[in-house]
Formats: structure tokens, C-alpha cells, sequence
């Protein structure tokens, strides 16, 4: 699992995100683990900046606060990166013919701040053919640890597939959940392509001022 180094603690991406989103019991459990660490004799602290940690707890949460801001905002800019230049990739493949398989390999990413860049694949995966099978390389926990519950770990877990599994949705693709302990049968798992397909198309009406360009279409045949 992916760690962080902040000016307080390590954090995980997901604990930075849950700090961010408000959640009192996780920064309330990073308060009293930076409190006890600063401490932990209850002696004299050795620095200035221990000390003040021990003598004001709201500093701490503030500090705290802070380095799950700039984690999020560090891995959302990863996000973005990716899936911009995701993107671009796809809309090479215009000179291509026919259907194109895509197979995205990823661990997953928070999408709360890179929505429109996701509708921005998808967008140009509609333009191109193009279907994408994304293969989710998480590896799973058995046993949790301490200071994170069963809960924390599957909603953890959840949250970051959940946007490859609505991309591969938006393409008529497939999310191949737990793909990297059984590789020979998450390939196995992707049809081959037959050569058949249909080309459909329509003339959208101009969006209204603020909508987004995107357009999500449904057929039923």
C-alpha cells in the first residue's frame, strides 16, 4: 500500500481522503498517535515543535489537516495526468479501423476531483471504437491491521475501483476485479473480437450554457 510522508505523519491516499471528507474518527485517531509519539515518556519533549505539538492538540489537527490536503491534492494530480494523457492515447487510434480492445491496468484512483477528465475517456473512447477492459491490480488484505478495521479496508478499496468500473461500464467494457492473482483467467475473461460491429451515430442538439459536452447515449436492440 502506498504511503505518504507529510510534515505530521505517514498517512495512506485513503486516510488523507477521509480526513478531507471530514472524517472525525480517523483524524481524531492520527491527533492522538502524533500526540503520544511527541511525548511518549511524558517528559520534557526534545524540540520546540514537539513541545508545542504535546502542549496544543488543536495544532496538531490543523497540521494534520494540512498534509491530507496536499496528499489528496498530490494524488489528484496524478489522476488527472493519467487519464489526460489516457485520452490523447485514445484519440490516436482515430486512424485506426474497426472496434479497438483497450486493457487498462490500474490499482484505481479517487475520481471525487477528476470527473470531467473521466468523462473525457470515456468521450474519447466513444470517438475511437474503443471498449476498455480495466483490470484492477489491488492487492486484497486478509488480515487488517491495528489501526484500520475490515470496514475501512473494503470501503478503501471500493472508492478507488469504482471509477475504473465506471469507465469500463461507459464503453461496454468489463471491470475485472482482483485480476493480478489470476491473470491467465482475467485474460481468458476478455472475448475476443469477432469483427462484427455497428456504427451508430446522431446529430446532438447544441448544449445549453454550463452543460457539459459529454453525452451519454443508450441503445436497446
Amino acid at each position: 500500500e502506498r504511503r505518504a510522508n507529510g510534515a505530521v505523519t505517514d498517512m495512506t491516499i485513503a486516510e488523507a481522503n477521509e480526513i478531507v471528507r471530514g472524517n472525525e474518527l480517523v483524524l481524531s485517531r492520527f491527533t492522538t498517535v502524533n500526540l503520544a509519539d511527541s511525548n511518549p515518556t511524558g517528559g520534557a519533549s526534545g524540540t520546540d515543535r514537539v513541545q508545542r505539538f504535546a502542549e496544543d492538540p488543536a495544532v496538531v489537527r490543523r497540521l494534520i489537516k494540512e498534509n491530507a490536503q496536499w496528499i489528496v491534492a498530490r494524488a489528484d494530480a496524478d489522476a488527472r495526468r493519467f487519464l489526460l494523457t489516457m485520452a490523447d492515447v485514445l484519440r490516436g487510434l482515430r486512424g485506426i479501423d474497426g472496434r479497438k480492445t483497450v486493457l487498462l491496468f490500474s490499482e484505481g484512483f479517487y475520481s471525487a476531483n477528476v470527473a470531467r477528465e473521466l468523462e473525457d475517456v470515456a468521450a474519447a473512447a466513444a470517438e475511437t471504437y474503443s471498449v476498455v477492459y480495466a483490470f484492477d491490480l489491488n492487492r486484497r488484505i486478509d488480515l487488517t491491521s491495528a489501526e484500520r478495521s475490515a470496514a475501512e479496508d473494503n470501503a478503501e478499496l471500493q472508492n478507488r475501483i469504482e471509477p475504473l468500473g465506471s469507465l469500463a461500464a461507459e464503453t461496454s467494457g468489463t471491470l475485472i476485479k482482483d485480476a493480478g492473482t489470476r491473470l491467465d483467467s482475467a485474460f481468458a475473461s476478455v472475448l475476443p473480437d469477432d469483427g462484427s460491429y455497428y456504427l451508430v451515430g446522431f446529430e446532438p442538439a447544441a448544449p445549453d450554457v454550463g452543460d457539459s459536452p459529454y453525452r451519454r447515449v443508450k441503445m436497446k436492440i
